[in-house]
């Protein structure tokens, strides 16, 4: 299923989902793009035969449980960009995805373009760009990232959630061959990008630029130039499916929070 690369847009006819808090309603000159074409090198052997977003969770892919919740969040189009092995996408966006009114339109990298370069491959959002990683398995409600951008005016708005790291180590600070301090098995916490932006014009501009352009990049470049980037703190569910072991605690995980990921019928 090719498309022309024109943005998704927004549906006035519906609003976000409410899970324990008071909807909010996803604005409708909000493009979204779903980020499908990353080769997923750390979940191999299962990314050597289907790209990242196809990697079942439970009974469906990962891009069917976002595409899923985009439309009950009120997004009636919806742009993919593919990249590795992105025909096995199009084959199920034709042929196996559920009755829906999404609109889903795909465009593709000919070569690897970086994490936010793909950006060009689409038509120019006047507005705001919704931009989510296509193995995002999360119960984020994007209206509330929106909400966030609108309500802080940044340039570009990235969702966060503080995770533990655990060091299996005694960490040990020194000066030269002095020895200043001594921590046995300590935790850092951090705060983790999660894969769900929201690209101003001016962040989209630079993703455009040509060459690739990875996200990182477009951050640095606005810090740089002055401008604001927001975060929007999310503590609730986000499973990182980077290597095997995560997919297995991720298939457990969905089957006991389904409602809560996968609101409507089903």
């Amino acid at each position: 299923m090719r498309g022309s690369g024109t943005i998704g847009r927004c549906s006035t006819s519906r609003g976000s989902r409410c899970e324990g808090h008071v909807s909010v309603a996803v604005p409708t000159d909000v493009g979204v793009v779903v980020l499908a074409g990353g080769r997923g090198r750390r979940l191999e052997p299962f990314t050597s035969l289907f790209p990242k977003p196809l990697v079942p969770i439970g009974e469906l892919p990962i891009l069917e449980i976002l595409l899923r919740q985009l439309e009950h969040a009120g997004f009636d189009e919806v742009t993919i960009s593919l990249g590795h092995l992105g025909e096995l996408i199009e084959a199920y966006l034709a042929t196996a995805r559920h009755a829906s009114s999404l609109q889903v339109r795909t465009v593709r990298e000919v070569e690897p373009l970086g994490t936010a370069g793909a950006l060009r491959l689409v038509a120019p959002c006047p507005a705001d760009l919704l931009v989510v990683n296509g193995d995002v398995l999360t119960d984020l409600d994007v209206a509330d990232v929106l909400a966030t951008h609108r309500r802080t005016g940044a340039a570009m708005t990235v969702t966060v959630q503080r995770r533990t790291f655990p060091i299996e180590f005694g960490v040990v600070d020194v000066d030269g061959d002095r020895l200043l301090r001594i921590r046995e098995k300590p935790e850092y916490e951090l705060a983790c990008a999660i894969g769900v932006n929201v690209y101003g014009p001016a962040a989209q501009r630079i993703a455009r630029r040509d060459g690739p352009v990875d996200f990182d990049e477009v951050v640095a470049e606005l810090l740089d130039a002055g401008e604001e980037v927001a975060v929007h703190r999310f503590d609730g569910y986000w499973a990182d499916i980077g290597r095997p072991e995560d997919h297995e605690r991720a298939q457990r995980e969905f089957a006991e929070r389904r409602a809560a990921i996968l609101p409507g019928p089903s």
